[in-house]
């Protein structure tokens, strides 16, 4: 006999049916993600063209937040779509992607990224509540931290700690916040969601403004 036509090497129908319906569903879970991210494109589309519409300032700035949080979300399932298990995203690469999309977005060229990010894979429930904290906190890092041309860094840590804990830190060297702003009781958008986030994620937040702003959101690992 030869070794092709061994035992070992065949399947049972049962076998075959199984793989066939596993890579049936494996290819309906990646057209999934592929619409969700399309749809997510469309939406960018609208506000876009909603924007051109617009010309008061404060309107023009809530609608570019609103599309930066569907960009978080939108690249969450572009790169589950192009993920082998469909069901993991690995974050590092998706926090350099967001990062820059995030400068090229407010234009602010005169701000440095400095990055450190652990390799770190989460599955859909944790990546898309710490997509959009990640966008959040950078967002007004760059956009508060650094009034009338001023120059600096935006520092972003994403870490591994003992115990299956992970930390997302977002540090700027910028002007800080206000003496006048209590951030746990603040009633914005922006930090409304940085808490309602970090609690979604089982996690705590702490903020340090010694020197410019910074925030850390600490949750436990997938």
């Amino acid at each position: 006999m030869s070794q092709d036509q061994s035992p070992t090497a065949s399947t049972t129908p049962l076998e075959d049916q199984l793989r066939a319906s596993l890579r049936e569903k494996e290819e309906l879970l990646r057209e999934i993600h592929h619409r969700v991210k399309n749809n997510f494109q469309v939406i960018l589309s609208l506000l876009n063209l909603q924007g051109a519409a617009v010309h008061d300032p404060a309107t023009l700035e809530m609608l570019q937040e609103t599309q930066n949080r569907v960009r978080s979300m939108a690249l969450i399932h572009e790169r589950l779509h192009r993920s082998s298990t469909l069901v993991d995203v690995d974050f590092d690469e998706y926090t350099r992607s967001m990062t820059s999309q995030l400068i090229r977005s407010y234009a602010k060229g005169g701000i440095a990224v400095s990055l450190e990010v652990d390799r770190i894979v989460l599955n859909m429930n944790s990546a898309i509540p710490l997509g959009l904290l990640l966008n959040e906190l950078t967002s007004n890092a760059i956009k508060h931290g650094f009034p009338n041309g001023r120059t600096g860094t935006v520092n972003i840590a994403l870490v591994r700690l003992p115990k299956n804990m992970i930390s997302l830190t977002v540090a700027d060297d910028g002007v800080g916040l206000p003496n006048s702003i209590n951030w746990r009781s603040a009633s914005t958008m922006g930090m409304t969601l940085i808490v309602g986030l970090a609690h979604q994620l089982d996690g705590s937040v702490e903020v340090d403004t010694t020197h410019g702003t910074k925030f850390t959101v600490t949750f436990p690992g997938t």
